[in-house]
């Protein structure tokens, strides 16, 4: 009996322990082989690449996605931080990492923006009015890379009649004003400090290298004209011998040991480049030497007297590099004639020119010319600015300069307007697509490393 009792025990404890042993088994199969994760997918390496920015804007507007690597806003907009725009009057600064705007100066005073600095770290605009009443002139300067901004009123009676703005550097710039049909205003600024650098009236021709003395031509309104002239800080240096002669484009060397001119003769209508020494202690004018560049030209500013207007060529534009090696000049032709650029080089220790290369191209009245610290001639619209070799080989193929994109600059242009849509319609509410278009399309973009 107990012997059936030990065996009816064992028997128990058997049962038992398979029964548990199946139990933990069900428990595992429950963690292990869930029915909704049947399907299995490849593991593959993890690359070591860093992820392409996704372009896709997400449903219902807003910016490129959040996958998008930190920092490659920036890459994508390669170099173009921050810009300006004008919308209903005012101005207003753009953050192009942040997507974010503001408005700048005054908001209840409506506003006209001036122009870049030449290397895009600075921006400048002027107060105007609203009702076409009298607004004492009043700058303002942003920062391009911070955004501040500071305003100055422009005190000279120079300037009771602002006509122009123009940047001479990334430092200093120039303010134009009406006196009288003959004669006007001109004052040199420094933009860091807000002064007054020097001033003079008359008609100029250009600042001298040092950025602070100015050349210009005397010019009072009265009858009959005075004859052209040169001077440098109320000093008279010239005077053409002919009074139908005109001067323009007067320019001094880099070294101050040159000076450069375009004579117009009027009777003969021909236009002279002429290359002469000159002593910037003594402030004197040397020998001079007279090449002939283009005949059957429209002479420019020629006051009272009156011309025919059927000359072949006028003269659009005319450059010479700071060290005077290398010249270009650019003639508008009318009447049948064909546009040009005239190139040469420049014996500058002789004051000699030599062969004249011309090339055909088409010319807008917008179009100018520029000689960069290499001495590379460029050619820009009121857009854009390209060496000339390439502008002249686009328009060679057929090519509007203005609209030759790469892929890359197109996915560019995509993002970044992207960005702005969402931006501009955020805070101008109740605008559309068409606002904002019409806005990017007046964006003026500060340079990333802004003026040197």
């Amino acid at each position: 009996m107990r012997l059936k009792f030990v065996w009816l025990l064992v028997l128990f404890v058997l049962i038992l322990f398979s029964a548990c042993s199946q139990s933990k088994n069900t428990a595992s199969s429950v963690y292990t082989h869930s029915p909704t994760a049947a399907k299995t997918e490849e593991v593959k390496p993890q690359s070591n690449e860093t992820p392409k920015p996704t372009l896709e804007v997400p449903s219902g507007g807003g910016f490129p996605s959040a996958k998008e690597p930190a920092g490659d806003t920036d890459a994508l907009l390669e170099g173009r931080p921050a810009a300006i725009f004008t919308w209903e009057k005012n101005i207003y600064f753009y953050k192009a990492q942040n997507a974010k705007m503001k408005e700048i100066g005054d908001a209840k005073r409506p506003k006209e923006f001036l122009g870049m600095s030449p290397e895009g770290g600075k921006a400048a605009y002027k107060y105007i009015s609203s009702d076409n009443t009298y607004v004492e002139p009043e700058i303002g300067i942003i920062e391009g890379k911070s955004g501040k901004v500071k305003e100055w009123p422009l005190k000279n009676d120079l300037m009771r009649q602002m006509q122009g703005f123009w940047w001479i550097n990334g430092k200093t710039f120039m303010v134009t004003g009406h006196i009288n049909p003959s004669v006007a205003g001109y004052i040199l600024y420094d933009s860091d400090t807000n002064e007054e650098i020097n001033a003079c009236a008359g008609l100029l021709y250009s600042v001298l290298p040092d950025g602070k003395k100015m050349m210009y031509r005397e010019n009072p309104h009265v009858f009959p004209q005075i004859k052209a002239n040169i001077w440098i800080d109320q000093k008279r240096i010239f005077e053409v011998e002919n009074p139908l002669d005109q001067i323009e484009y007067a320019k001094v060397s880099r070294d101050f040991k040159k000076i450069a001119f375009l004579e117009y003769g009027f009777d003969q209508e021909k236009a002279y480049l002429v290359l002469a020494d000159f002593d910037s202690q003594k402030m004197k004018m040397g020998q001079m030497i007279k090449t002939l560049l283009e005949s059957n030209v429209e002479v420019q500013n020629d006051g009272d007297r009156e011309q025919g207007t059927l000359q072949k060529y006028r003269v659009q534009d005319f450059v010479i590099s700071e060290d005077f090696k290398k010249l270009a000049f650019m003639m508008k032709g009318q009447n049948g004639s064909e546009s040009y650029i005239g190139t040469a080089e420049t014996d500058v220790s002789r004051s000699e020119v030599g062969k004249i290369k011309k090339v055909h191209i088409r010319v807008s009245d917008d179009l100018r010319l520029k000689f960069d610290k290499n001495n590379t001639l460029f050619i820009s619209d009121s857009r854009e600015s390209f060496e000339l070799n390439h502008y002249i080989m686009m328009q060679k193929d057929g090519i509007n300069p203005g609209e030759e994109l790469t892929d890359r600059e197109k996915e560019r242009d995509e993002a970044a307007f992207k960005r702005f849509e969402e931006a501009f319609m955020r805070y101008f509410k109740g605008v559309g697509r068409n606002d904002a278009m019409d806005a990017w399309h007046k964006l003026k973009w500060f340079s990333k490393g802004g003026d040197q």
